[in-house]
């Protein structure tokens, strides 16, 4: 990737909420995103796949307003739009309700 893609990815991104880490949210592009809920991956075109809770995810990713958006499938069940903070560090990713009602963390694979 050249410098000036890079540059323009970063700025793109840097409207989301991170705490302070070495890691960016492009790193966690198509890898696997594991918790007890089950696995997810989050591909650069804004698209999401996996399992949660045993049902399988398919859906679409976008920020909007400095935010983690995304709706989808799951189980063959619409879901959303919600969005979600994000934080990471330590080879993990959490994704936050807005109203700080719940919060999952995944381990990055």
């Amino acid at each position: 990737m050249t410098f000036i893609k890079r540059t323009a990815l970063a700025a793109a991104l840097s409207t989301l909420a991170f705490a302070a880490s070495a890691q960016s949210f492009s790193d966690i592009y198509g890898r696997d995103l594991v918790s007890s809920d089950g696995v997810i991956q989050i591909n650069g075109n804004g698209s999401m796949t996996g399992t949660f809770n045993g049902r399988e995810l398919n859906g679409r990713w976008w920020t909007e307003d400095g935010v983690f958006c995304r709706e989808g499938t799951l189980g063959g069940t619409p879901f959303g739009p919600a969005c979600q903070t994000i934080s990471m560090g330590n080879g993990q990713i959490s994704f936050t309700t807005t109203d700080g009602a719940r919060t999952t963390t995944y381990r990055i694979q």
